[in-house]
Protein backbone atom coordinates (compact mmCIF):
# COMPACT_ATOMS: atom_id res chain seq x y z
CA UNK A 1 0.00 0.00 0.00
CA UNK A 2 3.04 2.55 0.66
CA UNK A 3 5.00 1.19 -1.47
CA UNK A 4 1.95 2.26 -4.04
CA UNK A 5 1.57 5.42 -2.65
CA UNK A 6 4.93 6.44 -2.91
CA UNK A 7 4.86 5.31 -7.29
CA UNK A 8 1.94 7.44 -7.04
CA UNK A 9 3.88 10.28 -6.56
CA UNK A 10 6.31 9.56 -8.83
CA UNK A 11 3.81 9.50 -11.60
CA UNK A 12 2.13 12.69 -10.23
CA UNK A 13 5.40 14.54 -10.38
CA UNK A 14 6.36 14.01 -13.65
CA UNK A 15 2.53 15.36 -14.04
CA UNK A 16 3.36 18.68 -11.95
CA UNK A 17 6.30 19.69 -14.11
CA UNK A 18 3.61 19.64 -16.95
CA UNK A 19 0.69 21.34 -15.29
CA UNK A 20 3.10 23.49 -13.03
CA UNK A 21 0.64 26.99 -14.28
CA UNK A 22 -2.48 25.27 -14.38
CA UNK A 23 -4.08 27.18 -11.72
CA UNK A 24 -3.70 30.68 -14.15
CA UNK A 25 -6.14 31.82 -16.58
CA UNK A 26 -5.22 34.95 -18.85
CA UNK A 27 -8.95 36.06 -19.10
CA UNK A 28 -8.51 39.34 -21.05
CA UNK A 29 -10.90 41.56 -21.46
CA UNK A 30 -14.01 39.24 -20.76
CA UNK A 31 -14.42 36.40 -18.15
CA UNK A 32 -17.20 34.84 -19.40
CA UNK A 33 -15.37 34.22 -22.71
CA UNK A 34 -13.22 31.86 -20.89
CA UNK A 35 -15.64 30.07 -18.58
CA UNK A 36 -14.84 26.74 -20.29
CA UNK A 37 -11.22 27.01 -19.97
CA UNK A 38 -11.52 28.19 -16.47
CA UNK A 39 -13.81 25.20 -15.43
CA UNK A 40 -11.14 23.08 -17.53
CA UNK A 41 -8.21 23.78 -14.74
CA UNK A 42 -10.32 24.44 -11.61
CA UNK A 43 -11.64 20.62 -11.78
CA UNK A 44 -7.63 19.73 -13.16
CA UNK A 45 -6.57 22.10 -9.30
CA UNK A 46 -9.45 19.92 -7.93
CA UNK A 47 -8.48 16.21 -8.53
CA UNK A 48 -4.35 17.58 -7.90
CA UNK A 49 -5.17 18.65 -4.59
CA UNK A 50 -7.99 15.13 -4.28
CA UNK A 51 -5.06 12.98 -5.17
CA UNK A 52 -2.95 14.33 -2.29
CA UNK A 53 -5.66 13.26 0.07
CA UNK A 54 -6.12 10.02 -1.46
CA UNK A 55 -2.13 9.35 -0.91
CA UNK A 56 -2.28 10.41 2.64
CA UNK A 57 -5.64 8.45 3.41
CA UNK A 58 -3.72 5.20 1.91
CA UNK A 59 -0.37 5.71 3.39
CA UNK A 60 -2.32 6.60 7.10
CA UNK A 61 -4.87 3.40 6.61
CA UNK A 62 -8.03 5.27 6.07
CA UNK A 63 -7.98 3.98 2.11
CA UNK A 64 -11.86 3.27 2.18
CA UNK A 65 -12.74 7.49 2.70
CA UNK A 66 -10.17 7.67 -0.09
CA UNK A 67 -12.72 6.22 -2.35
CA UNK A 68 -15.38 8.90 -2.03
CA UNK A 69 -12.94 11.14 -4.02
CA UNK A 70 -13.54 9.29 -7.24
CA UNK A 71 -17.18 9.50 -7.69
CA UNK A 72 -16.90 13.73 -7.98
CA UNK A 73 -13.49 13.30 -10.29
CA UNK A 74 -15.18 11.03 -12.57
CA UNK A 75 -18.28 12.76 -13.46
CA UNK A 76 -16.28 15.90 -14.32
CA UNK A 77 -14.07 13.85 -16.68
CA UNK A 78 -17.57 13.02 -18.50
CA UNK A 79 -18.77 16.60 -18.39
CA UNK A 80 -15.41 17.99 -19.64
CA UNK A 81 -14.89 15.16 -22.36
CA UNK A 82 -18.79 16.16 -23.24
CA UNK A 83 -18.17 19.81 -23.27
CA UNK A 84 -15.34 19.63 -25.53
CA UNK A 85 -17.59 17.87 -28.05
CA UNK A 86 -20.15 20.88 -28.25
CA UNK A 87 -17.41 23.57 -27.69
CA UNK A 88 -19.80 26.19 -29.68
CA UNK A 89 -22.46 25.99 -26.64
CA UNK A 90 -19.44 24.97 -23.57
CA UNK A 91 -19.18 28.70 -22.07
CA UNK A 92 -22.70 29.52 -22.71
CA UNK A 93 -23.72 26.13 -20.80
CA UNK A 94 -21.24 26.57 -18.12
CA UNK A 95 -22.33 29.81 -17.04
CA UNK A 96 -26.02 28.93 -16.94
CA UNK A 97 -24.99 26.23 -14.88
CA UNK A 98 -23.05 28.57 -12.63
CA UNK A 99 -26.56 30.35 -12.17
CA UNK A 100 -28.56 27.89 -11.23
CA UNK A 101 -26.15 26.35 -8.96
CA UNK A 102 -26.55 29.16 -7.41
CA UNK A 103 -30.13 30.30 -7.21
CA UNK A 104 -30.50 26.23 -5.97
CA UNK A 105 -28.25 26.76 -2.79
CA UNK A 106 -29.76 30.46 -2.06
CA UNK A 107 -33.22 28.75 -2.43
CA UNK A 108 -32.36 26.09 0.37
CA UNK A 109 -30.31 28.31 2.44
CA UNK A 110 -33.21 30.78 3.10
CA UNK A 111 -35.69 27.69 3.35
CA UNK A 112 -33.39 26.55 6.38
CA UNK A 113 -32.60 29.48 8.13
CA UNK A 114 -34.76 31.59 7.54
CA UNK A 115 -35.17 35.62 6.58
CA UNK A 116 -33.41 36.90 10.15
CA UNK A 117 -30.45 34.84 9.69
CA UNK A 118 -30.22 35.34 5.81
CA UNK A 119 -30.16 39.06 6.70
CA UNK A 120 -27.28 38.70 9.59
CA UNK A 121 -24.81 36.92 6.58
CA UNK A 122 -25.81 40.01 4.33
CA UNK A 123 -28.23 38.73 2.10
CA UNK A 124 -31.73 41.10 1.72
CA UNK A 125 -34.65 39.34 0.91
CA UNK A 126 -34.92 41.54 -1.81
CA UNK A 127 -31.72 40.44 -3.48
CA UNK A 128 -32.79 36.62 -3.08
CA UNK A 129 -35.86 37.15 -4.43
CA UNK A 130 -34.00 38.63 -7.59
CA UNK A 131 -31.89 36.19 -7.59
CA UNK A 132 -34.49 33.43 -7.46
CA UNK A 133 -36.98 35.32 -9.76
CA UNK A 134 -34.27 35.33 -12.17
CA UNK A 135 -33.58 31.70 -12.15
CA UNK A 136 -36.46 31.00 -13.82
CA UNK A 137 -34.84 32.33 -16.99
CA UNK A 138 -32.15 30.64 -16.80
CA UNK A 139 -33.91 27.25 -16.35
CA UNK A 140 -35.54 28.04 -19.42
CA UNK A 141 -32.29 28.60 -21.59
CA UNK A 142 -30.88 25.75 -20.06
CA UNK A 143 -34.33 23.56 -21.42
CA UNK A 144 -33.71 25.01 -24.03
CA UNK A 145 -30.16 24.07 -24.88
CA UNK A 146 -30.65 20.76 -23.72
CA UNK A 147 -33.18 20.26 -26.33
CA UNK A 148 -30.55 21.29 -29.03
CA UNK A 149 -27.98 18.76 -27.76
CA UNK A 150 -30.83 15.97 -27.28
CA UNK A 151 -31.27 16.19 -23.74
CA UNK A 152 -34.29 14.20 -21.85
CA UNK A 153 -37.33 16.26 -22.91
CA UNK A 154 -38.07 19.24 -20.14
CA UNK A 155 -34.63 18.50 -18.46
CA UNK A 156 -32.46 21.64 -17.27
CA UNK A 157 -29.65 19.02 -17.05
CA UNK A 158 -28.63 15.40 -18.76
CA UNK A 159 -28.42 12.50 -16.61
CA UNK A 160 -24.57 11.37 -16.04
CA UNK A 161 -25.26 8.13 -17.49
CA UNK A 162 -26.58 10.04 -20.69
CA UNK A 163 -22.80 12.19 -20.51
CA UNK A 164 -21.46 8.38 -19.98
CA UNK A 165 -23.01 7.36 -23.27
CA UNK A 166 -22.39 10.43 -25.01
CA UNK A 167 -18.73 10.48 -24.88
CA UNK A 168 -18.03 6.75 -25.42
CA UNK A 169 -18.12 5.13 -21.73
CA UNK A 170 -21.26 3.49 -21.39
CA UNK A 171 -19.39 0.17 -20.05
CA UNK A 172 -17.12 2.33 -17.89
CA UNK A 173 -19.44 4.29 -16.62
CA UNK A 174 -22.05 1.58 -14.67
CA UNK A 175 -19.18 -0.14 -13.45
CA UNK A 176 -17.36 2.64 -11.35
CA UNK A 177 -20.98 4.01 -10.40
CA UNK A 178 -21.32 0.75 -8.49
CA UNK A 179 -18.21 0.68 -7.27
CA UNK A 180 -18.40 3.98 -5.95
CA UNK A 181 -22.07 4.11 -5.18
CA UNK A 182 -21.31 2.28 -1.83
CA UNK A 183 -18.71 4.67 -0.40
CA UNK A 184 -21.14 8.11 -0.70
CA UNK A 185 -24.60 6.23 -0.30
CA UNK A 186 -25.94 3.54 2.66
CA UNK A 187 -24.97 0.51 1.81
CA UNK A 188 -24.88 -2.69 3.71
CA UNK A 189 -22.77 -4.72 1.55
CA UNK A 190 -20.26 -1.88 1.68
CA UNK A 191 -20.46 -2.16 5.85
CA UNK A 192 -20.31 -5.93 6.58
CA UNK A 193 -17.06 -5.37 4.55
CA UNK A 194 -15.76 -4.49 8.03
CA UNK A 195 -17.34 -7.61 9.63
CA UNK A 196 -15.03 -10.70 9.75
CA UNK A 197 -14.77 -13.79 11.87
CA UNK A 198 -16.66 -17.26 11.71
CA UNK A 199 -19.94 -18.32 12.74
CA UNK A 200 -19.54 -18.16 16.30
CA UNK A 201 -17.55 -14.40 16.44
CA UNK A 202 -17.34 -11.93 14.07
CA UNK A 203 -15.56 -8.29 14.60
CA UNK A 204 -15.78 -5.46 13.17
CA UNK A 205 -13.42 -3.08 11.49
CA UNK A 206 -11.81 -1.71 8.51
CA UNK A 207 -8.07 -3.61 8.14
CA UNK A 208 -9.34 -6.77 6.16
CA UNK A 209 -10.16 -4.35 3.31
CA UNK A 210 -7.59 -1.31 3.28
CA UNK A 211 -5.23 -2.86 0.89
CA UNK A 212 -8.20 -3.41 -1.73
CA UNK A 213 -9.45 -0.21 -1.23
CA UNK A 214 -6.15 1.22 -0.92
CA UNK A 215 -5.54 -0.04 -4.53
CA UNK A 216 -8.59 0.77 -5.98
CA UNK A 217 -8.78 4.41 -5.12
CA UNK A 218 -5.02 4.72 -6.46
CA UNK A 219 -5.82 3.26 -9.94
CA UNK A 220 -8.97 5.22 -10.53
CA UNK A 221 -7.70 8.45 -8.77
CA UNK A 222 -4.67 8.41 -10.91
CA UNK A 223 -6.35 7.06 -13.89
CA UNK A 224 -9.33 9.60 -13.60
CA UNK A 225 -6.78 12.39 -13.16
CA UNK A 226 -4.92 11.27 -16.31
CA UNK A 227 -8.24 11.18 -18.53
CA UNK A 228 -8.72 14.47 -17.47
CA UNK A 229 -5.84 16.07 -18.65
CA UNK A 230 -6.31 14.59 -21.69
CA UNK A 231 -10.08 15.66 -22.24
CA UNK A 232 -8.17 19.33 -21.35
CA UNK A 233 -5.47 18.78 -23.83
CA UNK A 234 -6.12 22.00 -26.04
CA UNK A 235 -5.22 24.22 -22.96
CA UNK A 236 -1.83 25.99 -24.53
CA UNK A 237 0.69 25.78 -21.85
CA UNK A 238 0.82 21.80 -20.47
CA UNK A 239 4.57 21.81 -20.88
CA UNK A 240 6.16 18.64 -22.10
CA UNK A 241 2.97 16.67 -23.13
CA UNK A 242 3.91 15.11 -26.39
CA UNK A 243 1.39 13.22 -28.42
CA UNK A 244 1.99 9.93 -26.63
CA UNK A 245 1.86 11.35 -23.07
CA UNK A 246 -1.60 10.39 -22.33
CA UNK A 247 -1.28 6.15 -23.29
CA UNK A 248 2.45 6.56 -21.55
CA UNK A 249 0.71 8.08 -17.97
CA UNK A 250 -1.79 5.17 -18.59
CA UNK A 251 0.91 2.42 -18.92
CA UNK A 252 3.11 3.55 -16.05
CA UNK A 253 -0.52 3.63 -13.95
CA UNK A 254 -1.68 -0.51 -14.82
CA UNK A 255 2.50 -1.07 -14.28
CA UNK A 256 2.57 0.53 -10.83
CA UNK A 257 -1.01 0.51 -9.37
CA UNK A 258 -2.67 -2.43 -11.48
CA UNK A 259 -6.61 -2.33 -11.20
CA UNK A 260 -8.57 -4.69 -8.95
CA UNK A 261 -11.84 -5.84 -9.06
CA UNK A 262 -15.04 -4.03 -7.33
CA UNK A 263 -16.12 -7.28 -5.76
CA UNK A 264 -13.63 -9.75 -4.54
CA UNK A 265 -14.55 -13.81 -4.23
CA UNK A 266 -13.20 -14.08 -0.37
CA UNK A 267 -16.32 -11.66 0.52
CA UNK A 268 -18.34 -14.37 -1.19
CA UNK A 269 -17.22 -17.24 0.54
CA UNK A 270 -18.19 -15.72 4.78
CA UNK A 271 -19.55 -18.20 6.60
CA UNK A 272 -22.33 -15.77 6.94
CA UNK A 273 -22.86 -14.47 3.62
CA UNK A 274 -25.82 -16.48 2.64
CA UNK A 275 -27.45 -16.30 6.59
CA UNK A 276 -31.48 -16.41 6.28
Amino acid sequence: MVENAERLREILSRLDQMTADIGTVRVGNSVAAKYDEIVQRAALVRQREALDAVVTLCETGHSAFAVCLLRPAYEELLWLEYLAKHKDVANDLLIKAVKHGIAESLEAQTDFIGRAAMQELGFSMRFVKVRLAADGAVVKALRELGAKLGWRQGADSPSVAYLAKQVGREKEYPYLYRATSRFVHFSPHELVRRAWGDPNEVKIGSSKFVGYWSAFALHWGLRIYVETFAACADLANFHGAGPNTHEELLALIEAYVPPVPIITREELEWPWSEAN
